[in-house]
């Protein structure tokens, strides 16, 4: 059915009548249309300048955990919400009705284009009250991948209007004056999106609009990369040290270049990835598991900064093979993370956070000289001692002995530090027996040998020749053990560190997991985000209500 739409340029009277239409224009979890407005909560209002900016529905989570990868049927081509996962990629979409609407009037969305192709899909919201419980409660989750919840009322777009009624709209039934529904980016460009109340097919007293934009979600998030030129293992070089590698970083589009939104406030978060199998195709499949999936949760909880992925890359094989070299490049990526980050804004909060491995890199970065905020070492594959060099924090069998080169590594660094440990986290069992077993570093006829003395330690190679080696990262990665935990299993850990968190405290409960943050479903993880603005002292949904 199509209805002539009546253009919204009615005074306040036809308004406090009139249908109304609002989502979540300024991010505050509150969606408030205009007659519901207060001092408290203001009206979210969008504009052609200022559109409500959202993200194409384009991967594919299909999966009670974690997601299907390669993508070979986007989420938006289907109308059902298959996974609790999913829903992170939905906004909510409010109608108010004047009193006295019936549960057979209609609602009729159309959406103008006024540049690309835009569309959204719109399902009933299952909370009466159009809560974000679907996204940040894990039975407000499941109730709402449940019939007929999870079933897609239509398509909007320029070229297909929506015509529903109102009870169906409200899965069956009028629950009250507003009509809370749910939407995904279904097609990419800007319009504007407006309803009308229709009644025995008469246009009721105005219509309402709201101006949106839909976007691919790789413009709206930043990525650099690092690439690393030397083929040559370091134990491969035998009659030298190892060749210094000139290491430069660029901006990484990946055909999708980011685009500045209009409400982007003058804050930015640097993220580091930790150990990852080589390649290009398992660096596009973590952008999408985990770099698309922190910025759409920072996203969800009212961060407007920008995110910043930084590619920097490892070797990973089998079990633990690849481990300590690409340790050792992380080391080399540090200048290169301190050099990216001194290219932001003098003027804007930058702060940097790394996981596991990519801890390495925020390490030498900070020895280095990394100018930031403050740091976020989360579950970090580096040795405590690097921060705090109390002999208390030393293992058992090390316990009496010499100070290690990691002790102190840090100990002159003035940026915040905060650490997020596990000591659950499964990673640590392995990383242990690396640091005991497989350190100094051997392969057939090339072995690492550390110095009784304590200096350099020396490759030796065959049965007469070895080097010195004069490289400190050749010799933390191959030859020197951590005589403590790693700070991401460690709790006692002061020193460098200005804060603490357990990450399998009762709040999170993240077990032995290794990338809880983003691998559970958000609904498990709200809290998790919260803690990361809190601790940088960002502003979060629900903070301080």
């Amino acid at each position: 059915m199509r209805t002539t739409i009546v253009a919204a340029t009615l005074g306040a009277s036809a308004w406090a009548a009139g249908v109304e239409l609002a989502v979540d224009a300024n991010r505050d979890g509150v969606v408030v249309t205009r007659s519901a407005a207060s001092p408290r909560l203001p009206e979210d209002r969008t504009a052609p300048d200022k559109p409500f900016l959202f993200w194409l529905n384009d991967d594919q989570d299909d999966k009670a955990y974690y997601e299907s990868w390669p993508v070979r049927k986007p989420d938006r081509q289907d109308g059902v919400i298959r996974s609790a996962r999913d829903l992170e990629d939905f906004a909510r979409l409010h109608v108010r009705l004047p009193p006295g609407a019936r549960g057979d009037d209609q609602l009729v969305f159309s959406l103008e284009a006024l540049a690309g192709e835009p569309a959204i899909r719109i399902f009933p919201s299952e909370d009466a009250r159009g809560r974000d419980l679907y996204l940040t409660a894990p039975d407000g989750g499941a109730r709402q991948i449940a019939q007929p919840w999870n079933t897609a009322l239509g398509v909007v777009s320029p070229r297909r209007p929506l015509t529903v009624y109102a009870a169906t709209a409200n899965g069956g039934r009028l629950r009250g004056a507003v009509t809370p529904l749910l939407f995904e980016g279904a097609g990419r460009g800007t319009g504007v999106l407006t309803v009308t109340h229709v009644r025995g097919g008469r246009a009721m007293r105005g219509s309402a609009q709201v101006h949106l934009e839909i976007r691919h979600v790789k413009e709206m998030y930043g990525r650099v990369n690092a690439p690393w030129p030397l083929s040559k293992k370091p134990w491969d070089v035998l009659d030298a040290s190892p060749e210094i590698p000139d290491l430069t970083w660029h901006d990484d589009p990946m055909g999708r270049p980011f685009r500045r939104p209009w409400d982007e406030e003058p804050v930015k978060i640097v993220w580091v990835y930790g150990w990852l199998k080589q390649g290009d195709e398992n660096y596009r499949m973590a952008t999408v598991h985990s770099g698309e999936t922190i910025f759409k949760r920072l996203w969800h909880r009212g961060y407007r900064g920008r995110l910043i992925m930084f590619r920097w890359e490892t070797r990973k094989h089998t079990l633990a093979m690849g481990l300590k070299q690409s340790e050792y490049r992380a080391y080399k990526f540090g200048p290169v993370l301190r050099d990216h980050v001194a290219t932001l804004p003098e003027n804007e909060q930058v702060f940097v956070t790394a996981h596991s491995l990519g801890n390495v890199v925020l390490l030498e970065a900070l020895k280095v000289g990394l100018d930031c905020d403050a740091v976020l070492f989360q579950q970090a594959a580096v040795p405590a001692s690097a921060f705090d060099p109390n002999p208390d924090l030393a293992l058992p069998a090390h316990r009496g002995q010499p100070a290690s080169r990691y002790a102190g590594y840090l100990a002159d660094c003035t940026v915040p530090i905060y650490s997020l440990y596990n000591a659950q986290d499964a990673t640590w069992l392995g990383w242990n027996i690396v640091q005991e077993k497989f350190k100094p570093h051997s392969e057939w006829t090339k072995k690492y040998k550390p110095s009784p003395e304590g200096g350099a330690a020396r490759l030796k190679y065959w049965w007469f020749f070895e080097r010195p080696v004069t490289d400190p990262h050749e010799q933390l990665a191959f030859v020197e053990r951590a005589r403590t935990n790693a700070l991401g299993a460690e709790a006692r850990t002061a020193g460098a560190v200005r804060k603490a968190v357990d990450l399998d405290g009762r709040a999170f409960r993240f077990g032995s997991g290794h990338v809880s943050q983003w691998s559970l479903n958000p609904q498990r993880t709200t809290v998790f985000y919260n803690l990361v603005l809190d601790l940088l002292g960002q502003p979060y949904v629900g903070a301080g209500q």
